[in-house]
């Protein structure tokens, strides 16, 4: 159906497009999903149908608010593109890249060597009002992001060894639908770093390698819903290598920590930390526990088993409490090494057990003085 949209309507760009309704985000037009028409290899400004010959053009003549569709095909960036609105409201500021999906447009150069960066920055110096990306694989082409509101969908992210973060994003709020990063390497810094309040639905972080720094990590109160950390792996095990690292309030329903072997621990909050129906299963640190836990935590449901590490699946600092409830810990072999829960307190040079053999359907209160 092709409609015409007006100005009041909050999206980041008016005229006339294509519209299709996805029965998942509802139907309405606050949440339709807009499409452009545009054909094999691409590029034109949603709201005139304006062709561009490159990216570069199409962010050259960008205006404070403008969104562009990318049809499907292969879009070579060599070199570092950026958009900001200038000397514009930047609270009034928007703008959209929409790709014909993830499996079908790639914007980044197969060909760039290791070690170079070419990066695709969005919105600052100053926050603008809102940025949307969906559709799109992104190889090696780190995307940063400054904007008030951030929303982002089906979208890849690929390299062969980058020196920053693949997504980064500042920013007052996120929405995120459906973000995977597989197969890639860095050398310093997070695949992922977000510092913002809000959502996320779908994130897949598998068969990365890393240096230094962490896969994913955030500042801000997040609520993930399905997110899979798979057979990632540390380049050495002396490095610190950190899967997760949340400093801010952290929400997990749903998800995978599996066959991980990291040479710090996967999953590290410094604040409230809940999980629910979480699988922590084969994991390998050789210096922490897989999960470590500074403040308060809830687990509910889920199997944490055949984890192995100096301390526990679960490690506590010395001023944190852990709330299990029906979670399976797993019995003889396939129980975690050496032991389901630890308490380590400042100064210490190991852990000390205080949770072992919970075994399945486990309910528990711990704390530093052990585990009731």
């Amino acid at each position: 159906m092709r409609t015409c949209l007006g100005a009041l309507l909050l999206l980041p760009f008016t005229g006339c497009y294509w519209m299709i309704w996805d029965p998942e985000r509802g139907d309405d037009l606050d949440t339709a999903v807009y499409e452009a028409s545009c054909g094999d290899g691409e590029i034109r400004r949603i709201a005139t149908g304006q062709s561009f010959g490159s990216l570069a053009d199409a962010l050259a003549a960008a205006d404070s608010v403008d969104g562009f569709c990318l049809g499907p095909g292969d879009y070579t960036v060599d070199e570092s593109l950026s958009w900001d609105c200038g000397e514009c409201d930047d609270q009034g500021a928007s703008f959209t890249i929409i790709g014909a999906g993830s499996d079908r447009t790639t914007i980044g150069d197969a060909s760039k060597a290791f070690g170079t960066d070419v990066l695709l920055s969005v919105g600052g110096p100053a926050l603008v009002g809102r940025v949307q990306l969906e559709g799109a694989t992104l190889l090696n082409l780190p995307l940063a992001i400054l904007a008030d509101e951030v929303e982002v969908a089906d979208l890849a992210l690929q390299t062969y060894g980058s020196s920053q973060p693949l997504f980064s994003a500042y920013a007052a709020s996120i929405v995120a639908r459906d973000l995977t990063i597989q197969s890639s390497m860095t050398h310093g810094g997070p695949f992922l770093r977000i510092h913002a309040d809000g959502e996320i639905h779908g994130l897949t972080l598998q068969d990365n390698t890393m240096t230094p720094g962490e896969l994913l990590e955030v500042e801000g109160d997040l609520a993930f819903e399905g997110l899979a950390l798979v057979r990632n792996t540390s380049f050495s095990d002396e490095i610190g290598a950190v899967g997760f690292e949340s400093h801010g309030e952290l929400a997990v329903q749903g998800g995978q920590f599996v066959d991980n072997r990291l040479s710090g621990p996967l999953l590290r909050a410094f604040q409230g930390l809940t999980l629910e129906d979480v699988d922590i299963t084969g994991n390998d640190s050789p210096m922490r526990g897989q999960v470590v836990v500074m403040d308060v935590a809830m687990v509910t449901g889920g199997e944490v088993a055949e984890n192995r590490s100096p301390s526990a699946a679960f490690e506590l600092g010395e001023e944190a409490s852990l709330v299990i409830e029906g979670t399976d810990f797993g019995l003889g072999q396939s129980a975690n090494t050496p032991c389901d829960v630890s308490v380590s307190f400042e100064g210490d040079h190991e852990a000390r057990c205080i949770g072992v053999g919970l075994g399945p359907d486990a309910s528990s209160t711990c704390d530093f003085q052990g585990c009731l």
